[in-house]
C-alpha cells in the first residue's frame, strides 16, 4: 500500500498553486525525469486524493514503468475516495487490465449489473475494453444491450472498425451494414473502409 515512505516526503501542497506543481512535473517528464514527476504527482494525490489530472498523469508514467503493484494501489486510494464515482472505478478496472489482475472481471460485472442502462457508462466501459483488445468480453455486453434497447445497430461500428483492423472482413461488413441499416446518411464514413 501507498505509504508516505513510498511518496517520498510529502509536501504540504494544501496551498500551493496546483498549476505550478503541474507545470514544474510536466517539464520533468519532457526530460526524461518520469521518477521526479511521479513524487510530485503523489504528493499531489496525498493532499488531494481525487484529483484527476494528477492521478491520470501517475496512472500513465507508472503503467509504462510496469509498476503495476503501485499503480494499482495509487487506484484503489483514488476510487475508494470516491466510492460513487463511476469513472473512477473504471480506470480501476482498466488498471487490473493492464496489470493482468483477473480482478478486473469483478469491477466490470459490478458497472454492469448497476448501470446496463446508463449507455454513456456502458460506452466508457467498452471503449476501455476495447483498447486492450477485450473484444470477446464486450460482445456479451453489446449483446445485452442491443437487446436491451432493442437496437442492432448499438456499438456496430466500434465493432466494425475492430474487426476491420483484425482482418475479419465477413464480421466487419455484417456490423458496418447494420449499422448503415439504421444510419443510412454515414454512408461515407463506412465506404471508406
Amino acid at each position: 500500500l501507498l505509504s508516505d515512505q513510498s511518496l517520498g516526503d510529502p509536501q504540504n501542497i494544501n496551498k500551493i498553486d496546483y498549476k505550478n506543481l503541474f507545470k514544474q512535473a510536466n517539464s520533468l517528464e519532457r526530460n526524461g525525469l518520469f521518477d521526479e514527476a511521479q513524487i510530485i504527482y503523489l504528493n499531489i494525490l496525498s493532499t488531494d486524493p481525487i484529483n484527476r489530472a494528477a492521478f491520470n498523469k501517475i496512472k500513465n508514467i507508472l503503467r509504462n514503468k510496469e509498476d503495476f503493484d503501485l499503480l494499482k494501489d495509487v487506484g484503489q486510494k483514488y476510487q475508494k475516495k470516491q466510492p460513487k464515482n463511476l469513472m473512477a472505478k473504471i480506470d480501476l478496472m482498466e488498471i487490473y487490465i493492464w496489470a493482468n489482475d483477473k480482478q478486473w472481471v469483478n469491477i466490470k460485472e459490478e458497472i454492469i449489473s448497476n448501470n446496463l442502462s446508463n449507455d454513456f457508462i456502458i460506452r466508457v466501459l467498452l471503449n476501455k475494453m476495447s483498447y486492450s483488445n477485450l473484444y470477446d468480453s464486450m460482445k456479451e455486453i453489446i449483446s445485452s444491450k442491443r437487446k436491451e434497447k432493442n437496437k442492432e445497430s448499438y456499438f456496430s461500428l466500434e465493432m466494425g472498425n475492430y474487426y476491420i483492423s483484425n482482418l475479419q472482413y465477413e464480421e466487419a461488413i455484417y456490423e458496418f451494414l447494420i449499422f448503415l441499416d439504421k444510419n443510412p446518411d454515414q454512408y461515407n464514413k463506412i465506404s471508406n473502409k
